[in-house]
């Protein structure tokens, strides 16, 4: 069966199973300007919120041998755990506060993010997400310049909250690469992100950048941040000698064949001066 005609039995699938109010597939637009075909879901009990699905991770549970009936129940699953609480209204900004958080996106690959409400910072752009909480999982949506004006706040109030906010996605975590894939040696680098580690690498711009004061007095020197993809950083004392060419290479070759392109956050490395509490391209 092609990834077409797959498609089709879900969506019929998908009728006969609840009271849908709409179901189909649509493409949406993700972080680096990358299409994903998923399929949507709105229900009668949903109201106006629509649910969607990546069809490409369903389509390889069926050539892997499950069955279209469990296909489908395991997606009505999963749409039911996209709803969003019934208590959160994300046109009343006390609500959404708290859920606000920053993240980093390559600028270039995010030019489409016109409507978003972002913030130049070097080559990249912080963008305002809020978490949206569900049945299960909590769902993420960007923050439009539109909203604005609904909340009765300006652009630099939401930064300022954003970067403030305290939840799992503004939480920093660190630690030693040697740690973590259980090697022990003296290579001075760590793994930095959030709790969630999804979208982690903004965790260096939190609480005036604390982690990367840190490391820095830490290591007492200034840093080199190697943006290994948006969800994480790498961060390792600079030295006089650092080889910035070869860095640069490296962080090409790694984007190029094994990062996705969901999930590229830089072809550049970062300095951090210590000195001056800043980040630069190196």
């Amino acid at each position: 069966m092609t990834k077409r005609e797959f498609t089709e039995e879900i969506v019929n699938g998908l009728k006969t199973e609840v009271d849908v109010i709409e179901a189909g597939v649509k493409t949406l637009t993700k972080n680096n300007n990358t299409k994903i075909d998923c399929v949507s879901l709105r229900t009668k009990a949903s109201g106006k919120y629509t649910a969607v699905v990546n069809i490409g991770d369903l389509y390889d549970d069926f050539t892997s041998g499950t069955d279209i009936s469990t296909i489908v129940e395991s997606l009505i699953r999963q749409c039911d755990e996209q709803m969003p609480k019934s208590n959160f209204d994300i046109n009343n900004y006390a609500n959404v506060r708290p859920n606000l958080f920053v993240v980093l996106v390559n600028a270039e690959l995010n030019e489409n993010e016109k409507d978003a409400l972002a913030d130049p910072f070097l080559d990249l752009l912080k963008i305002v997400k809020i978490i949206v909480p569900s049945g299960k999982n909590s769902g993420l949506v960007t923050v439009k310049k539109s909203m604005l004006d609904v909340w009765g706040v300006t652009a630099t109030e939401v930064f300022m909250d954003a970067i403030s906010a305290k939840n799992p996605y503004t939480v920093t975590v660190n630690d030693t690469v040697s740690n973590m894939i259980g090697v022990n040696d003296d290579a001075p680098f760590e793994f930095v992100t959030n709790k969630m580690k999804f979208f982690g690498a903004s965790v260096i711009l939190y609480d005036d950048k604390a982690v990367l004061k840190k490391l820095a007095k830490k290591y007492n020197d200034d840093l080199i941040i190697i943006p290994s993809s948006v969800h994480e950083v790498l961060v390792l004392p600079y030295y006089d000698g650092s080889d910035l060419d070869y860095l640069s290479g490296t962080i090409k070759h790694v984007n190029n064949s094994v990062v996705e392109k969901a999930d590229i956050l830089s072809y550049s490395a970062y300095k951090y001066d210590r000195s001056k509490n800043s980040i630069e391209i190196a």
